[in-house]
């Protein structure tokens, strides 16, 4: 199993920004001055900040205004080409585990065999899992079933249950092989992580061992999924415990949590007959 080494921040935003200047400065310190292109995929949704809805904004109508979008950045359709880029001038690729943007759809294996001849081209591959990571797939981990190893990864404030605003950011060994003892991380101040909040994730993590909150997991998803198709709706998506639902006019998103109960499951039901 590959090991990550971490730094951690406030947000999802922040920690995927911190993600791509942590490949720009691999890059760098390894003489590749050339690599200072981003590729991300289309309907993709990475965050709020500048950088990030130049990679992905989905969930935006307009997010520029008057700014003009950072030219280094490469949005690419999920069925692309891999020979349309030249790839020793990319430092970066950005993807997410599953896309709300495209309905939960998941990503091709095709897509993922296309993803690891990039990486062994020099490009750090950067898999965005704050959306689907934190147990919705069966493992903490959203990504771990994929076939993938990425290079960096990015969780949210579902390391924490949602109790308290913290992200991270996970590196690999060679990653951290090529950054010096005294690199200077020149990363955030504003969303820099706190105590308190790298002791709840730590306690968070402890109670879902000690629950085996994610044993349950498929009885989970076959709940749902048994809930929505006798209520009349079409399943458009889905990706482990999140739903992407149809009925007619009525277009409708679930997540279940990683914890729901014969009570849950009553109050959805009325929800949604």
């Amino acid at each position: 199993m590959t090991c990550y080494k971490s730094t951690f921040a406030l947000s999802g935003s922040d920690a995927n920004e911190g993600a791509v200047k942590l490949a720009s400065a691999y890059q760098k310190i390894l003489g590749q001055h050339q690599r200072t292109k981003i590729v991300c995929f289309e309907n993709s949704y990475h965050g709020s900040t500048f950088l990030n809805y130049n990679m992905g904004d989905s969930l935006f109508n307009n997010p520029f205004y008057t700014m003009k979008p950072y030219d280094q950045v490469i949005r690419l359709s999920r069925d692309f080409d891999i020979n349309t880029i030249d790839w020793s001038e990319v430092m970066c690729v950005m993807m997410e585990t599953c896309s709300y943007g495209e309905q939960l759809r998941p990503n091709t294996d095709q897509f993922w065999h296309k993803i690891n001849q990039i990486q062994q081209q020099g490009v750090i591959i950067i898999v965005d899992d704050i959306f689907i990571g934190g147990g919705k797939t069966g493992t903490f981990v959203g990504w771990r079933q994929l076939p993938v190893t990425p290079d960096i990864f990015t969780m949210g404030k579902a390391i924490t249950g949602g109790f308290f605003p913290l992200s991270i950011t996970m590196y690999n060994k060679k990653i951290d092989d090529v950054l010096p003892d005294n690199f200077d991380w020149e990363h955030g101040f504003t969303y820099n992580y706190s105590l308190p909040g790298i002791l709840s994730c730590i306690k968070y993590i402890d109670i879902l061992h000690q629950e085996q909150s994610m044993t349950n997991h498929q009885n989970i998803v076959n709940t749902a999924h048994s809930i929505f198709t006798e209520a009349g709706f079409t399943i458009v998506g889905q990706f482990g415990t999140l739903f992407d639902i149809q009925r007619n006019d009525d277009h409708r998103f679930f997540i279940i949590p990683i914890n729901a109960t014969y009570e849950y499951f009553e109050v959805l039901r009325k929800q949604v007959k």
